[in-house]
């Protein structure tokens, strides 16, 4: 896709709103980018995010129209041209290091625990 490095996925959450995916890709340099292409491979563009991101997400039943970044403890949510509409410090519980998110219905979240691999709903 022209635009887009050519480097592989490392986390991917789909928009329906425009009908596009936002994508981390792995590798130096692409720890804090978000690129957003279109499902027809279209490169709509990228914006970059103030911490390293582990996960991306949308909520459910939300229409897609929002991208959730998380960067450990912090979630920031994102309308789909890369504009900052909110950030959030997390409460991760018992979670020391967690590496996983999911957004979950009501608002709810799921992290994973790398060291034991449990999810934690929260």
């Amino acid at each position: 896709i022209p635009g887009l490095p050519p480097q592989r996925c490392g986390t991917i959450a789909y928009l329906a709103s425009i009908d596009a995916y936002a994508l981390r890709l792995r590798g130096p340099g692409q720890g804090q980018t978000v690129y957003v292409v279109s499902r027809a491979g279209v490169f709509f563009g990228s914006f970059t995010v103030p911490a390293p991101i582990s996960a991306l997400s949308t909520r459910p039943g939300a229409g897609g129209d929002r991208l959730l970044v998380w960067g450990p403890p912090q979630l920031f949510t994102y309308d789909p041209s890369g504009t900052l509409l909110s950030t959030r410090t997390l409460d991760t519980g018992p979670i020391v290091a967690p590496f996983g998110f999911a957004a979950l219905p009501h608002g709810r979240y799921a992290l994973l625990d790398p060291n034991n691999s449990e999810v934690a709903i929260f």
